[in-house]
């Protein structure tokens, strides 16, 4: 099925455990609403969640719709590194080639993260539910 203009619900979107105290919803993604370029997640995290660290593989953007977000973050030969704060109406670009870390600030926070679409490959069971969900809408 073609994508097509709609409108999309947080709520309607099952949610996914990333770390302890950080959990997201894919209310885009080419699983969910057939995107081809986009995707964008709503994360909730937690005053002391886990550390989430990752490999950037793709471009990515982590808005802060509200708290604080804070990420490290080094390339593989270890040359450039460092570490950047955003507060609510900041965003961070987190481009691929580089290892992060997100971190907890002390504070309960909310991210909504946009990137390249396909990222789900990485969450199979996620990625199949929400092409579920989408059938029975369909």
């Amino acid at each position: 099925m073609p994508a097509r203009p709609e409108k999309v619900s947080f709520e309607n979107t099952p949610n996914i455990d990333l770390v302890r105290g950080m959990h997201a919803r894919w209310v885009i993604s080419s699983e969910a609403n057939d995107s081809d370029e986009v995707g964008v997640a709503i994360i909730h995290q937690d005053s002391d969640m886990a550390d989430l660290s990752w490999d950037g593989k793709i471009d990515e953007v982590f808005f802060c719709a509200k708290g604080k977000l804070k990420v490290l973050f080094q390339d593989k030969d270890n040359t450039i590194k460092g570490e950047m704060m955003a507060d609510e109406g900041e965003a961070l670009f987190l481009p691929r080639g580089f290892h992060f870390k997100l971190q907890n600030t002390g504070v309960d926070s909310i991210s909504v993260l946009i990137h390249k679409a396909r990222l789900l490959t990485n969450h199979p069971e996620y990625s199949e539910q929400l092409k579920q969900i989408r059938q029975s809408q369909a």
